[in-house]
């Protein structure tokens, strides 16, 4: 029974060594790359991320997410390049232990407009964790008569898990266009995480976090008239552990504005939308999507991931269920770029 419970709780330290993450990843920018502040075209976006996963296992994984970002230009009758600057922060417990990590950050970004298509951006994150341990939910072998369990028993454990707090920093850069003609769109941005090494475990002489090199990409493509393709994959590297994930949604147009069609001689402007859509996360998890656009600025999305690694048989491959939404503050004609974007 010993090794159970030294087992469980060290497979929450292992897991937890790595960052979170959400299997929406296209909708949490601000934890994929910092650059990502005020690229979108909107005056301001709000992002909610949730995810309860392993709850068939053990005591289920929880994270919450919040961000929030917005732009300054710097010359405001032509709003091209522009300061964007953004806020996050995420509370995320594990496990029967509740190992506890709450992070604030903040972003800064400068977008550099090539032409009315095509954009660059880089942008750095500074942020401080927090991590905290909670034992009083854990059973240890002392606690053991040999026949049955006894919580009143002394754990007769040494170890002590004191609260700890550290500065991490990141920084990214992010490629954007954007077809005026057809409306079809394409990302490409890269991110370095943890550039500052901070120590992540509850003993001093463990080793600290590892650089995260983080690489993805996001794309639209026009089907119809009234339908989109929306690819996106994204890489991370982290130590000896990477993440590989990859899919795609399709995306249906439920009615179009005259007024605003006109404006971009395009399609891209809504005023609702829904998508469905299935993501590969290699040698983990098939994850289905499903997404609603509402009035053009708020954006409703729902995935679960079905564990296909061979933890599958403890999971009964039931991985997580998975939450997000985007509220934008509208912009006006004149801001460049794609309207539609994220």
């Amino acid at each position: 029974m010993k090794w159970i419970y030294i087992t469980l709780f060290l497979s929450v330290g292992l897991i937890h060594a790595q960052d979170i993450h959400f299997s929406q990843f296209y909708e949490s920018p601000l934890l994929l790359n910092p650059a990502a502040a005020g690229a979108s075209n909107s005056d301001f976006r709000f992002v909610v991320n949730y995810k309860n996963q392993w709850k068939s296992v053990i005591n289920p994984f929880k994270t919450i997410a919040l961000a929030f970002d917005s732009r300054i230009y710097l010359n405001k009758k032509k709003k091209g390049n522009h300061i964007g600057y953004g806020f996050s922060m995420y509370n995320d417990k594990a496990g029967m232990s509740k190992v506890t990590t709450n992070q604030v950050n903040l972003d800064l970004a400068y977008h550099v407009y090539f032409s009315r298509s095509s954009s660059l951006s880089a942008g750095v994150k500074a942020g401080f964790f927090q991590r905290n341990i909670n034992t009083t939910d854990l059973k240890w072998d002392a606690q053991y008569d040999g026949k049955a369990y006894d919580p009143s028993k002394p754990t007769r454990e040494s170890a002590i898990f004191q609260s700890f707090m550290k500065f991490d920093l990141a920084a990214g850069i992010l490629y954007k266009y954007y077809s005026r003609a057809n409306g079809g769109r394409f990302e490409l941005g890269g991110s370095l995480a943890h550039i500052t090494k901070p120590k992540i475990s509850f003993y001093s002489s463990d080793p600290s976090l590892n650089f995260k090199y983080i690489g993805h990409m996001h794309a639209q493509v026009k089907m119809g008239e009234n339908t989109l393709f929306l690819p996106s994959a994204m890489y991370a590297l982290q130590g000896k552990h990477q993440e590989v994930i990859f899919g795609g949604s399709i995306k249906f147009l439920i009615g179009q504005s005259t007024r605003e069609k006109v404006i971009l001689n395009t399609f891209t402007l809504i005023s609702s939308a829904i998508q469905f859509g299935a993501y590969l996360r290699a040698k983990d998890a098939l994850i289905f999507t499903a997404a609603m656009d509402y009035k053009k600025n708020m954006v409703f999305g729902v995935s679960y991931d079905v564990n296909t690694s061979k933890l599958s048989q403890a999971s009964k491959r039931r991985g997580g269920l998975e939450l997000s939404f985007i509220l934008k503050g509208l912009s006006n004609a004149k801001t460049k770029g794609n309207r539609n974007d994220r």
